[in-house]
């Protein structure tokens, strides 16, 4: 991880998009443009509310949210329904840097098939997900690189929609930059109905230290 400073907004919100099939099916999806389920539509519904509870709690404008999310069709999906139910009008900014990490060969596999065919790859992903490159892939280290210039670059109030690798990145910076948190790769689920936000050196979940 770089030990440059990184300039977090006053307040950051960060969601992961919603279920598709293949994260039902435990597939490795990375770039592969896969849709929200049904399922991944409700937990878009509820993080809007959640989201719609948070801004009144702390007393945030919707209008002065900047929305950014990943251009990947589930990533776009599940800001849409997040910023219709949490009242926020302003337009959603697709920006490249939020995609996913490409997996290269990884992708299509299934959890299972990746442990059996490449058991050191399946290791870093648990244990050390930005230090690798996946075969045919993208370095982790130009990932977390290009995932941090996007944060660096949030000037007001942000809504980042990203996937896992986005998550990852969060907590190495928040281990990094000084901010506080319970979790760490091992600790961090990926949920996808859990709203992250970071305000004043802290990142929470859902409004709360913990889940």
């Amino acid at each position: 991880m770089s030990s440059s400073v990184i300039h977090f907004p006053k307040v950051l919100f960060v969601l992961r998009h919603g279920q598709t099939d293949w994260n039902r099916q435990k597939r490795l999806q990375g770039r592969k443009d896969i849709p929200l389920n049904e399922t991944g539509r409700k937990q878009a519904y509820e993080n809007g509310r959640i989201l719609r509870s948070l801004l009144a709690r702390e007393n945030i404008v919707p209008s002065d949210v900047c929305i950014k999310a990943s251009p990947l069709i589930r990533a776009m999906q599940t800001a849409q329904i997040v910023c219709r139910e949490a009242g926020l009008l302003g337009k959603i900014l697709p920006v490249d840097g939020l995609k996913e990490q490409s997996f290269g060969l990884l992708e299509g596999m299934t959890h299972d098939q990746i442990r059996e065919k490449y058991p050191h790859c399946w290791y870093m992903r648990l244990h050390d997900p930005l230090a690798y490159t996946p075969p045919e892939g993208e370095p982790g280290s130009l990932f977390q690189t290009r995932i941090s210039a996007v944060i660096d670059a949030c000037s007001q109030t942000t809504l980042l929609v990203g996937h896992y690798g986005l998550l990852r990145t969060l907590i190495a910076l928040c281990q990094t930059q000084g901010i506080k948190t319970d979790l760490n790769f091992e600790t961090l689920t990926g949920n996808q109905n859990v709203v992250y936000m970071v305000r004043n050196g802290v990142l929470t979940l859902n409004g709360k230290d913990k889940l």
